[in-house]
């Protein structure tokens, strides 16, 4: 059962994440585009590490 625990915590964390990855993504795209495809990418890889770590915490 802690097992089932993990891994719903971290399909949550990670969509919640990339939701967040893609809004920072478009919001650089209005300001910088050239920046849009990097930082998005960037926060779209550390929040796979970012939320099995929380994940983890939690349950």
């Amino acid at each position: 059962m802690e097992g089932l625990k993990l891994i719903a915590a971290y399909c949550g964390l990670v969509v919640l994440g990339e939701v967040v990855a893609y809004g920072a993504g478009r919001v650089f795209e209005s300001v910088y585009p050239a920046a849009s495809m990097p930082v998005f990418l960037g926060l779209f890889f550390l929040m796979f590490f970012v939320a099995w770590r929380i994940a983890v915490r939690v349950a």
